[in-house]
């Protein structure tokens, strides 16, 4: 067989060939690779730009972003309000110091090489500040060159609070279980033995439960000068102290630095001793003193009964061991004085046992009070939905749910009350104020109030003192809460008759009073009234309702104040509650007063009030000076009677229809720069806001004789 050889040509021809062939296959590679890249990359980007909580982030070696999701980008912008975009500085975004170094050193580690996972806190201090796990990664190029970092984030917030109250939860019920133990064991002590060894013992729980090495315990006598040393701990007896024993009475000038909380009326933990520069030395007997604790037992009448103490603890004393501390030191200074009182403790416990029985009527009285309005409120609230509803079922249903939320308010807000005052939680805000404002507020607010609840047909009178000026400090708000429930409870049990309120100036007193004709209380029960979760009679929830907690919340207010109530009532004729504070009387009388209101005869006064019970009452303060007074209804009246007379000074309301008092003012000032026009107004404007309008001055409703005649001399010179 012969072979035939190819020409030069045919070859050169072949080799074309199939260098075009393998130009195809890897331009047929490239476009996969291409293909592949693009996949890669739209999935890279549809992970980005995810609307899941996923937070990924990277960054070059300058701390600048060179990509970031979707929920870090809002994150970002919801935390520190920044619109973060490719190129930014992630440093210079973080505004806590403590924040942005932390991130830096984490950044750092991760541009050095090292992978690693750190769990960080970050946010604004007044804002949330949440827990993350971050793990963070070098990025490297295809030489392996570290050129950024990339960090995954995950949300670990709920996981590590959830550790952190497991912790303090776990930490807590161990210390209670001590606390408990030691009670119990105290109580049980207490049945077979003398006080001195019921101290001894609280005495060595103490020192176990705080890792003590001593344990004191002294009575403070009833002069508050002198101390009557009691008793040591076991231990503290045995090994360390050897000083003089129980029953040495000393002066507490002469003892040493623990006396402190005698001196502050507090716990005082002394942990560097030896520093102390006010120490007085030590007895001779006496350990060495290292650190101390020392807690003041203060009982009801702030008389200081007790001083309990322990020292050398290994470690510094903190607040856990003060609150251990006084814990078991309160303990044990009630068994010894149950100890002393056998009596008193069989009343006590026929107290509490009738406290446990009331409280559980309570119990179950409240379920009631508050599943009455909320089902009314579900049930009406659905009835309205019932677009066939007629204009007076709309009214009616919707009155009874306002109703029905008004009624489930009062009842969570005695509750949360009472419970602030039982706690000692119930804090005052004492401002001065004029006591007839209260009592015309509240005349208001009630007078609008008996026609909801079907008691029109009461009379409601209110006194208040227009002879002197009356300066009260108190807290307005609680001293009308006390007002609210005696006036409350007035109302609930009088169908007919009157009820007046208001308060009278007695000597240095001012003595505040509800009275109505209302079923009365009986005598044996005017005491029981007074407490927590108690009413006259069983039948009085069934009939009116409540709770019992209204009169209790009064007392316990009452008692901040330093007040009492008194109650005089006689079953079926009525009930009179009064109440006195301390004040203060304005040395300006009605009469100084009266000799300024001559000065204004023969002024024309422009009154400018729209509701016109409220002109005639401004009309009847200023009848004795003699003043022509001139009345407009609205604002555009107002304008017209000043162009029209001689007016002097101007009396503008606030709120008119047509045109309200600002604008009146401001086109009056057009005409006059120069006439005095005083605001009146039931709001809480500003001065400021009134003078920058236009106004002269302003009186705020409601107002007195005095204080209006005062305010008119002042601005007609």
């Amino acid at each position: 067989m012969s072979i035939i050889k190819p020409t030069y040509e045919e070859l050169e021809n072949r080799i074309a060939e199939l260098e075009k062939k393998n130009e195809l296959l890897r331009i047929n590679n490239e476009l996969q690779n291409s293909e592949k890249y693009r996949t890669e990359l739209l999935l890279l980007n549809s992970i980005f730009e995810s609307p899941n909580n996923i937070i990924i982030f990277s960054l070059d070696k300058n701390y600048c972003y060179t990509s970031f999701t979707k929920f870090h980008r809002e994150t970002i912008k919801a935390i520190w309000g920044v619109e973060i975009r490719q190129g930014m500085n992630l440093l210079e975004i973080i505004s806590n110091p403590t924040d942005r170094e932390k991130a830096k050193k984490n950044f750092d580690r991760a541009l050095k090489g090292e992978n690693f996972i750190q769990t960080e806190e970050y946010g604004e201090v007044n804002l949330h500040r949440n827990f993350y796990d971050d793990y963070y990664f070098p990025i490297k190029n295809p030489d392996s060159e570290i050129i950024g970092v990339s960090v995954f984030v995950i949300d670990a917030t709920k996981q590590k609070k959830s550790e952190i109250e497991l912790h303090e939860a776990k930490e807590k019920a161990e210390q209670n279980n001590l606390i408990n133990e030691a009670r119990l064991r105290i109580i049980q002590f207490s049945e077979n033995h003398s006080v001195d060894e019921i101290l001894e013992e609280a005495l060595n729980l103490a020192e176990f439960i705080t890792h003590s090495k001593i344990a004191f315990f002294h009575f403070v006598h009833a002069d508050q000068k002198t101390l009557i040393l009691q008793n040591w701990s076991t231990e503290t007896k045995k090994t360390f102290c050897k000083a003089k024993g129980a029953g040495e009475h000393y002066s507490i000038d002469k003892a040493g630095v623990w006396v402190d909380c005698v001196h502050l009326r507090k716990p005082v933990i002394h942990n560097n001793y030896d520093e102390l520069p006010h120490k007085k030395g030590l007895p001779e007997g006496h350990t060495h003193i290292i650190r101390e604790l020392a807690v003041p037992i203060i009982y009801d009448d702030n008389i200081i009964k007790a001083i309990i103490g322990v020292g050398n603890k290994s470690s510094d004393y903190n607040q856990s061991d003060v609150e251990n501390v006084s814990l078991i030191a309160f303990m044990v200074w009630e068994i010894v004085e149950k100890k002393k009182m056998n009596d008193a403790l069989i009343i006590a416990k026929e107290r509490a046992e009738e406290s446990d029985r009331l409280k559980s009527a309570f119990l179950q009285n409240i379920s009631h009070e508050v599943r009455t309005p909320m089902n009314a409120i579900c049930g009406f609230s659905e009835l309205l939905l019932d677009p066939n509803l007629t204009t007076k079922e709309y009214k009616q249903f919707s009155d009874i749910v306002q109703k029905s939320i008004s009624q489930l308010l009062s009842v969570i807000e005695n509750t949360i009350t009472i419970a602030h005052i039982e706690t000692n939680q119930l804090k005052l805000n004492n401002i001065e104020f004029d006591p007839n404002k209260l009592i015309k507020e509240l005349f208001d607010e009630f007078e609008e109030l008996k026609s909801k609840i079907g008691k029109s047909e009461i009379e409601l009178i209110y006194t208040a003192e227009n002879k002197i000026q009356t300066i009260l400090a108190c807290d307005y708000s609680r001293l009308k809460q006390v007002f609210e429930v005696l006036l409350d409870n007035s109302f609930k049990f009088t169908e007919k008759g009157k009820i007046q309120f208001g308060y009278e100036i007695i000597e240095n007193q001012i003595v505040f009073f509800v009275t109505d004709t209302g079923i009365g209380i009986p005598k044996e029960k005017q005491e029981i009234i007074l407490k927590s979760f108690t009413q006259a009679d069983e039948n009085i929830r069934h009939y009116f309702g409540g709770v019992g907690l209204g009169l209790s919340i009064a007392v316990g207010v009452l008692k901040l104040f330093g007040g009492q109530l008194t109650i005089n009532s006689t079953e079926n004729v009525g009930t009179n509650i009064s109440f006195s504070l301390p004040f203060n009387i304005s040395k300006q009388l009605l009469e100084t007063t009266n000799k300024s209101s001559k000065n204004l005869e023969n002024k024309n006064i422009l009154i400018a009030e729209d509701e016109e019970n409220n002109f005639r009452y401004i009309e009847e303060l200023l009848f004795d000076t003699k003043i022509k007074i001139f009345h407009a209804k609205n604002g555009k009246e107002a304008i017209e009677v000043f162009i029209n007379h001689k007016i002097d000074l101007i009396l503008m309301d606030i709120k008119m229809p047509i045109m309200d008092g600002f604008e009146a003012t401001r086109e009056i000032r057009k005409i006059n720069k120069t006439v005095p026009i005083i605001a009146q107004t039931a709001f809480s404007y500003k001065r400021e806001e009134c003078i920058n309008s236009g106004f002269t001055d302003y009186i705020t409703k409601p107002f007195k004789t005095n204080q209006l005649i005062q305010i008119i001399t002042k601005n007609l010179g």
